[in-house]
């Protein structure tokens, strides 16, 4: 009868041991998987098109069309925040119209013919806080720029016979933000404005004195891909 009692008692204690062990196992495993899901660091690519312009004397400049694009990653901190950091090639600028040049000395020149075109393209690296909603994410954070090009058009006279144009900054800084909105599987749509906080321009020309820039403005759609790891 020991003998029996001692039988059961072991094959229960087995039983118990193994339910344990393979609990203990589930357990680990859904902890990865849920630790997994939260510090996965998502990598993709994105294009964006926008609008441009620079504040010129205070009022703002026309819009251009801008180009933005380049690749993302995001780092999970928890169920709720997250850090993307992105390494951009953005073009911006900005049109004038109607532009008094300054020139006493030319003839007679009807102003709203005068026009002055900007573009600057920039390696741009923005990192962002990104906070869940129910269907979106918001992001905002800082923006570093590095010039990497310029171009400047006009049709004002005297500045086209001596051939200068405006002195450009190497770097632009300031803030992005925005709302992140998932699309089908892996894809996505951000709308996004970026202010800046630093003048584009560290110079210009004589015979345009009147044309200077304060900062850069840019509102951009981004839509972007998620790779997989």
């Amino acid at each position: 009868m020991k003998k029996i009692i001692l039988l059961i008692f072991t094959a229960i204690s087995a039983l118990f041991i193994d339910f344990g062990q393979v609990s203990f196992a589930n357990a680990q495993q859904d902890t990865a998987i849920v630790k997994a899901k939260y510090t996965y660091s998502d990598f993709g690519g994105k294009f964006a098109v926008g609008l441009s312009s620079m504040n010129n004397d205070g009022e703002s400049m026309q819009y251009l069309f801008s180009y933005t694009g380049g690749f993302f990653k995001n780092f999970d901190i928890n169920q709720s925040l997250s850090i993307r950091a992105e390494t951009l090639f953005a073009q911006k600028g900005g049109r004038t119209d109607n532009l008094n040049t300054g020139d006493t000395n030319a003839p007679v020149i009807d102003f709203k013919e005068i026009f002055t075109k900007t573009n600057i393209s920039y390696i741009e690296i923005p990192v962002m806080l990104r906070l869940k909603g129910e269907s979106f994410f918001a992001m905002i954070g800082p923006y570093l720029g590095v010039k990497i090009m310029d171009n400047f058009e006009h049709n004002i006279p005297k500045l086209q016979n001596l051939g200068e144009k405006p002195k450009y900054s190497m770097f632009d800084f300031g803030i992005t933000g925005g709302m992140e909105f998932p699309l089908y599987k892996r894809t996505m749509i951000d709308v996004r404005f970026t202010y800046g906080l630093s003048s584009p321009i560290q110079e210009v020309p004589k015979y345009i004195s009147g044309f200077y820039s304060d900062n850069m403005n840019n509102f951009t759609i981004h839509v972007g891909f998620l790779f997989h790891m």
